[in-house]
């Protein structure tokens, strides 16, 4: 208690009664002050956060408390230009201290304007510009300057009075985990930026003014605008009528998302070998197809057929979600969300609890899983697609592994693996040999992954397409169940067709859990070819062309 002290309550008293005439007033001015540091200090002293410099922010505290005391007791009736009134020339340390608290916060609540409103409390108060000028000089009507003026000073009132409030992002930020499909990758180095994040997090549940984001994330809008801007521009974000901001993505707490994914791969135990079982049923006909490759190895073709085969798979289950779903006002769900990309996102908060998720016998029950396909443009062919159809651990990253330099080259070779190369091309062949997309067998260098025309990959879809229906009769309605009772209330009814045709689609795609138990829990079942070196393997690759 050595700062709790008879000095130190008669400084109080003192320092309430030159701001309020009524001596009783002052009175219970002062023991509200003194109750309410005394319990905030003693809950940092429990929580183990000290107060490291006690007496700016005790009268700070006390100013807070006069605001408070002088709106309940006048009914909200202080203006912001009453406040010159309250505060009093400072006449002794202690004053000195909390006028620099005071300067700091309207410093603090202005630069958290939005770019209007500051300017215009700029030209008024600093430059001293009538409010025609100024309208004139932004062309707007002089009623809009007032009425902009008007919510400014509101803005910086409201601030000045909460100013020991601020969101937790500002001292904890979230982490936010996005994933998205089509044109995503274009986006993601700005999408892929701290501030950008936050935003989108402080936007996901309800509409934020751009003084409401800068609260939460305690950044001042100079240094965010722009990104604003940006994210508007992409329709990552929505600018409603009042000027506020929403994000245009799902985005969902983590720890109901690691519930759902943990409940859905109960819901497809077993889906794996059902899936394997009508891939191998039709062995016969995807190899009867006409395209490079077809007679490699079943174990090495699995890793390609699996992925298509759950693309099929997914393709008609949102089919038949969609089939017995509709908006929030009864029209029928739309097919696309008419952007060129998908996102969806992962929220954690630093005081989240995490999920516990089940103990299961099986080693790993699902893998990390993502793909990327990369086109080129040659003289014989109008597109090649190369499909880097696992771009995750345990292969190595072989996202440029084929590239505009080598794609010629390889694609001569599925036609003439006996061609003779320049020095030039033979180079770049031992490079392809070295991570196990050549193989050299007698005189020729042969590509071990498929390679075949859109039309031929086009086909060989149909037909996986009708092999993995019923598989997707039985589960289409298990998946959408568990999706709505866990998913759908953490979800904005604007948002209902990213829900169903992308966020569900994620659901309806097992590919993870397929590939998890046939490298891991079961792969002596689970029909891959293994590699000895993931590191120098083609596995799970492809090439198209047109």
């Amino acid at each position: 208690m050595e700062y709790f002290t008879e000095e130190l309550i008669e400084k109080t008293l003192l320092w309430s009664k030159k701001r309020l005439t009524d001596p009783n007033d002052a009175e219970e001015l002062t023991s509200q002050i003194l109750c309410e540091a005394l319990a905030a200090y003693r809950s940092a002293e429990k929580h183990q956060r000290p107060i490291q410099a006690f007496y700016p922010w005790y009268w700070r505290l006390a100013s807070n408390q006069l605001n408070i005391f002088l709106r309940l007791k006048y009914s909200s009736a202080v203006s912001l230009d009453g406040l010159c009134d309250i505060l009093i020339s400072p006449d002794d340390t202690e004053d000195e201290l909390i006028r620099a608290d005071e300067i700091k916060a309207l410093n603090y609540s202005v630069a958290r304007l939005s770019k209007l409103h500051r300017e215009i409390i700029i030209e008024y108060y600093l430059r001293e510009k009538p409010v025609g000028q100024i309208a004139a000089e932004l062309g707007v009507p002089t009623g809009t300057v007032r009425r902009r003026l008007f919510d400014a000073k509101e803005d910086v009132k409201r601030s000045i009075d909460t100013m020991e409030t601020i969101g937790r992002s500002a001292y904890a930020p979230a982490e936010l985990m996005l994933w998205g499909c089509l044109s995503a990758p274009n986006y993601w180095d700005t999408l892929n930026d701290l501030i950008v994040k936050q935003i989108l997090i402080s936007c996901r549940k309800t509409p934020r003014t751009v003084r409401e984001i800068s609260d939460e994330i305690a950044v001042a809008p100079v240094y965010f605008e722009e990104k604003l801007e940006w994210l508007k521009k992409c329709r990552f974000l929505n600018e409603t009528s009042n000027g506020k901001y929403l994000t245009d993505i799902v985005i969902l707490p983590g720890f109901v998302w690691a519930e759902f994914s943990d409940e859905l791969t109960d819901v497809y135990d077993g889906i794996g070998a059902k899936l394997k079982g009508a891939i191998l049923g039709c062995e016969d006909s995807l190899r009867s197809f006409d395209y490079y490759g077809n007679d490699l190895p079943t174990g090495k073709l699995m890793w390609f057929w699996y992925v298509t085969a759950c693309m099929k798979l997914a393709d008609v289950m949102i089919e038949l979600f969609g089939k017995d779903n509709r908006l929030p006002d009864g029209s029928p769900l739309p097919k696309d969300n008419v952007k060129d990309y998908r996102y969806m996102g992962i929220v954690n908060f630093p005081d989240d609890k995490p999920y516990v998720r089940k103990k299961r016998s099986s080693a790993k029950s699902s893998v990390s899983w993502s793909n990327l396909h990369m086109h080129f443009r040659t003289p014989d062919y109008r597109q090649i697609t190369y499909a880097n159809l696992f771009e995750a651990t345990p292969f190595a990253d072989r996202d440029k592994t084929l590239n505009q330099e080598n794609i010629a080259l390889f694609m001569r070779l599925s036609k003439e693996p006996g061609c003779r190369l320049t020095e030039v091309e033979q180079s770049m062949a031992a490079e392809l040999i070295a991570v196990g997309f050549l193989e050299k067998r007698g005189e020729g260098l042969f590509p071990t992954l498929p390679i075949m025309s859109y039309r031929v990959y086009g086909d060989i879809e149909q037909l996986l397409r009708e092999v993995v229906e019923p598989i997707a009769l039985e589960y289409a309605a298990k998946v959408g169940g568990l999706g709505d009772r866990i998913l759908l209330p953490n979800i904005r009814s604007d948002l209902y067709e990213e829900y169903a045709n992308w966020v569900m689609r994620n659901a309806f795609f097992p590919l993870n859990r397929i590939f998890g138990w046939a490298m891991y829990d079961s792969p002596a079942e689970g029909g891959l070819e293994i590699p000895d070196d993931y590191q120098r393997s083609s596995a799970a690759t492809a090439i198209y062309y047109k």
